[in-house]
């Protein structure tokens, strides 16, 4: 951790990876940390990181989410697609990423934004369209043993949707290693990449890439990133007051029904 990968991609897309190793976290899906950090990172609309990238247009596309490795570890991942003034400014596009994710260890966990998010899983969750059954019972039976004891597979239905448990010293621990660059690593690919600056040959791929170490330099200025302020604010999501609270049907009303 702590450095920089570059490579030439298949498809001619140049994209911005950030990736972080975390403690295991996959026993704690009652409270899923990762959820709630993926909903405010992968945010797009007011005060998000998107926004801000969109508004300097160093970004087309962004994402966010976790996910655990062999019952010993968890990850988190950042992607973004940028654009060619975005992969020019890479820098600065790292820059705006972890000044987002100090700003979230700034202000610390919101039992608000958890409510919202577990509300719009809530949601997600009741309505879900129809999926073919057999991939569907696959797909649980892959996940029953991590579900140890007969009280949790009572949610292991909606784990992927809905937390039911709010941990606040879980995502302040998720936090504190998003927000140190010495433990991220971050991933560079584009086309445009010349093969002379990509000296090392991964011999099973088949493909060139180089790996780079931060200098103390770069780490100490991620630890405290300067942004420039181009009017939109890297910040918590304003409230949102319209989620969906009433799912009765309507009774009839001839009258409407009478003309299309």
């Amino acid at each position: 951790m702590g450095q920089i990968a570059r490579y030439q991609p298949v498809k001619d897309k140049d994209v911005l990876e950030l990736y972080w190793v975390l403690p295991c976290l996959e026993q704690e899906f009652r409270a899923s940390p990762l959820n709630y950090l993926s909903h405010l990172i992968g945010h797009e609309g007011e005060n998000s990181l998107l926004s801000y990238l969109k508004q300097e247009d160093y970004a087309m596309e962004l994402s966010a989410g976790g996910d655990h490795e062999l019952e010993c570890l968890s990850d988190f991942t950042v992607s973004i697609t940028l654009t060619k003034k975005g992969l020019a400014n890479v820098d600065k596009v790292v820059n705006a990423v972890f000044k987002y994710v100090q700003r979230l260890k700034e202000v610390g966990p919101q039992d608000w934004v958890f409510e919202e998010n577990r509300n719009i899983g809530t949601i997600t969750f009741d309505f879900l369209e129809k999926s073919d059954p057999m991939n569907y019972a696959v797909g649980l039976a892959r996940m029953m043993p991590t579900f140890k004891n007969p009280a949790d597979l009572g949610v292991m239905l909606k784990q992927k949707y809905v937390a039911s448990e709010y941990k606040p010293e879980l995502l302040n621990q998720a936090m504190d290693v998003l927000a140190d660059p010495s433990k991220c690593l971050i991933i560079v690919a584009s086309k445009s990449f010349e093969d002379a600056s990509l000296p090392i040959h991964e011999k099973w791929y088949k493909f060139n890439y180089s790996l780079e170490k931060m200098s103390d330099e770069r780490i100490n200025e991620l630890r405290a990133p300067q942004v420039p302020d181009n009017g939109k604010k890297l910040d918590l999501p304003p409230p949102n007051n319209l989620i969906a609270t009433k799912f009765d049907v309507l009774p009839e009303d001839e009258s409407l029904s009478a003309r299309p």
